[in-house]
Parts: C-alpha cells; sequence; structure tokens
C-alpha cells in the first residue's frame, strides 16, 4: 500500500494567543493524519511559544529573532517544511475536519498544482457566518477566471511543493496583504488547480485582522504589483488583466467613502466602467450615511 503523502502546515505566528489553541486543534482533529505543523513564531511576546510548545512533536517549532514583514516569514517557515504539499493557516482560522480528505485525492493528477477550496466568513462583530463564494468556483487553467474573480483563500490553499520551489520566487516580501494573491496567481500561470466546492474551513473576521487594521495596504500594493506583474511573460498576455486597475479603483473608492472623502471616492467611481458591480456597490456607498456603510462593511 503505497504511504499518504506529507503535508506541511505552515502556521505564522505574532501574538496570536487568543485563537491559537482552536487553530491548531483543527489541524489535530483532520481525518487525514500524515501531515507536520511547521509553526513560525514571528518572535511573539505573549502566550503564543507555551501554547505551541504544549503539543507533540507533530508540531516543530521556530522562533524567529526578529518580527519579520508576513510574507517574508511565510517564505522562512516554507523553507522548513519536508512534505510534498504545503498548506497554510493563520492563527485565528480553523480547519473542518474533513479538509485534507477532501484535497489530498485531487492531486493524484500529477498537472495540478494547487487545490483550494469554499470557507466560512465567521464575522465576530455581527456574529454571523456565511460562505465566502456562492459562485462556482473554477478548476483546470483558471488565470484568467482568478484576475476577474479571485476566490482562493489561503486557509485552504494546498500547493505541491514542487510546483511552489519551480517558480522564479516563492512569496514576494515586498507584500503584507496580497502575497498569497500574487503567489496564486503566478501559480495559476504555469500550472493547473482543483477546488473543493463545499466549505472546508473558517476565516475569522475581527477587529484584529491584518488587513483591517491597515485599510489603505490592499490597494496599495495591488497597484506596485500591477506595475511589476506586466513583465511577467504569461500573466501580461491575459486579457482579463484590464480588471486589476478596476479592482483598485473601487477599493480606494470605498476606503474613500468610509472616511469621509465621498468626492475623491466619486471621482473614482466615475472611471470604473458602466454596468460592472464594483461601480454599483461603490454608487450604493456613496449615497449611504457613513454609520450604515461602516457597518454594512464590517
Amino acid at each position: 500500500m503505497q504511504a499518504l503523502p506529507l503535508v506541511s502546515i505552515v502556521i505564522n505566528c505574532y501574538n496570536g494567543e487568543e485563537f491559537l489553541k482552536n487553530a491548531i486543534d483543527s489541524i489535530y482533529a483532520q481525518s487525514y493524519q500524515h501531515w507536520e505543523i511547521i509553526f513560525w513564531d514571528n518572535a511573539s511576546t505573549d502566550q503564543s511559544p507555551n501554547i505551541a510548545l504544549s503539543y507533540d512533536e507533530k508540531l516543530r517549532y521556530f522562533k524567529s529573532e526578529t518580527t519579520t514583514p508576513l510574507y517574508e516569514a511565510r517564505s522562512l517557515a516554507v523553507k522548513k517544511a519536508k512534505g510534498d504539499f504545503v498548506g497554510f493557516l493563520d492563527c485565528d482560522d480553523w480547519w473542518s475536519p474533513n479538509k485534507l480528505e477532501k484535497q489530498m485525492p485531487l492531486f493524484d493528477d500529477l498537472n495540478i498544482g494547487f487545490v483550494y477550496g469554499n470557507y466560512w466568513m465567521e464575522n465576530e462583530t455581527k456574529r454571523t457566518r456565511k460562505i465566502v463564494s456562492q459562485k462556482l468556483q473554477s478548476s483546470g487553467i483558471i488565470l484568467d477566471d482568478l484576475l476577474k474573480h479571485y476566490t482562493v483563500g489561503i486557509l485552504t490553499l494546498i500547493i505541491r511543493r514542487s510546483a511552489y520551489d519551480q517558480l522564479d520566487y516563492g512569496f514576494d516580501k515586498r507584500f503584507n496583504i496580497i502575497g498569497d494573491f500574487d503567489l496564486v496567481i503566478r501559480l495559476a500561470a504555469e500550472w493547473k488547480s482543483d477546488y473543493v466546492d463545499k466549505p472546508i474551513a473558517h476565516y475569522r473576521s475581527h477587529s484584529n485582522n491584518l488587513s483591517t487594521n491597515n485599510p489603505t495596504s490592499s490597494f496599495e500594493e495591488l497597484e506596485e504589483w500591477y506595475k511589476t506583474i506586466l513583465k511577467h511573460s504569461i500573466i501580461s498576455k491575459s486579457k482579463a488583466l484590464y480588471n486589476i486597475p478596476i479592482i483598485i479603483n473601487y477599493v480606494r473608492a470605498m476606503f474613500y467613502m468610509k472616511n469621509n472623502k465621498k468626492i475623491d471616492g466619486f471621482n473614482l467611481l466615475l472611471k470604473i466602467p458602466l454596468f460592472r458591480k464594483e461601480k454599483i456597490k461603490a454608487t450604493f456607498a456613496f449615497i449611504l450615511p457613513k454609520f450604515l456603510l461602516n457597518f454594512l462593511t464590517q
């Protein structure tokens, strides 16, 4: 009987004690048991190290001497992985028990470079939950689809290690918010993918999410990414790449709307093509009072 492939699960942690045990326990509860955890402690000052070190040898603990940007830390953690496949789970999220069991058989196709899935958005503020993508996700060659409608949550992502290693570089350390988007787009330019349509993980939305506390970073990083990716031999030829400036204008417009700069937001709104869903959403944001806009976008 052929041995199951080893999955290295990267947990990057910086002061993540509040939800950390729940995240780690969800890995130990997996029905697919051939895995290791690469726990990368990004110089935490809370109880995170003690929580991590309370587990057995399946959790391999590494501590950084200094706190580094998130995607630089992810790259350093991947280098410690022994598995032929690599997954990711942040300290405040958790996995469904059958996540790996559903995903790993899809790698029987040797042309599959990564597998992802749907997931739940758990809103701590509103105490609500919803499935993130109600639309059918894509499999096969999905570069154009992802540039039009990006649906890959890093908490669901499993990557074939050889696919990762064949990239010119892994995670781009310039980024703190969109590093997984950048990596997946570059993988999608070279490899096929597959997905699990049912939710297989849980993303916890709360007041301390990195993207929540750094609201301008997403569009600033996306602008920098767009300038760079225009030099990519494959991605630059995608007809769907036109969508990225639209998304940048939309995200920037929504930021302005929420921060009492509605005229600036409206000027960006005018740049979004007619009948785009982003234009409709931004138009409502322009009309709504700030307190209602803030509530609806939490």
